[in-house]
This record gives C-alpha cells, structure tokens and sequence, in this order.
C-alpha cells in the first residue's frame, strides 16, 4: 500500500488497535445506561383497542378485542391470529389501519388461546375453528344489517 493510500485512510477510519481503558469504560457505562432504561412492563389492551368482550355463545366464552365499532356502516376487519398467539397479536395493526382509513377491527382470541375459553381446548380441528367464527360472527352482526367483513388471518388463522 502506497503511503498517499496509508495517509487517506488513516484520516478517515477509526484508530485501529483494543479499545484505550477510557473507551472501554465510556462503552461499558453506555451498555448499563442502555439496559437499565428498558422497560418490559407488558402494555395493556385498551392502548390500542377501544374494547374488549367476552361474547358466551353455547358453553363457549370467546374474547374479542375491537376498534373503531362507533360506525357500523364501515367494513370490518376481522383478525385470526397464529397457533400460540392470541388476538392482541393484531393490536398495532388494529391501530395503524384505523388512524389511516375509515373501518372497524375486530381480533378474537381463538379456541384454546388467549382469553378465551370452551368446553373442549382440545379440539383445534379446522372445521370446529371455522364453525367458532361464524357464530361469533353471525353473534356480532345480523344478516340484514352486516357490514363488508374482510377475514385476515395469519399461520393457523388463515386456514380458517
């Protein structure tokens, strides 16, 4: 390497070498300040949905997060979570789309998770899934005044 070259990049990257006692120090009380500022206190639901229902429908009691319901002649939104998960996985989201267009979401914590709960957890069988969300779809809505109702699941929710 030519010595124009050694002198462009000695100017220009940091000093090469192990860190001098007094970075190391700035560094390590950045990394405590840093950590010791996390909070991982769970965040409630109400943040970012306007409520929360527990609907019984037989012997079942599902709980459903929604947003924006004030308007029911607005599309709705209607959120199936993954296996594991629950419908607060949809909350950001739930928020965004509804600061940004006008409609109504709603997130429901499917048999055997979150909140919500049936007779028989065991059974995660899709047509008993399916057979859920329409009663507690036809339990929010009646036939004559439903408004447009778009499905988005995600992983398990969207085999439903």
């Amino acid at each position: 390497m030519s010595n124009l070259r050694k002198q462009i990049l000695s100017k220009t990257l940091p000093p090469v070498g192990p860190p001098s006692a007094s970075r190391k120090a700035a560094a390590e009380q950045a990394r405590k300040a840093a950590s010791s500022t996390r909070n991982y206190t769970p965040v409630e639901w109400n943040t970012y949905f306007d409520e929360k229902r527990h609907l019984t429908i037989d012997q079942n009691t599902f709980c459903v997060y929604s947003r924006n319901t004030t308007d029911p002649s607005v599309p709705v939104l209607f959120f199936l979570h993954g296996g594991g998960f629950s419908g607060l996985s949809w909350a950001v989201l739930s928020k965004a789309v509804t600061d940004l267009v006008r409609c109504q979401c709603i997130a429901v914590d499917l048999r055997a998770h979150g909140e919500t709960r049936t007779t028989d957890e065991t059974d995660l069988s899709i047509d008993v899934l399916t057979n859920d969300v329409s009663r507690i779809l036809h339990h929010l809505y009646s036939e004559e005044s439903k408004p447009p109702i778009f499905l988005i699941g995600h992983s398990m929710g969207k085999r439903i």
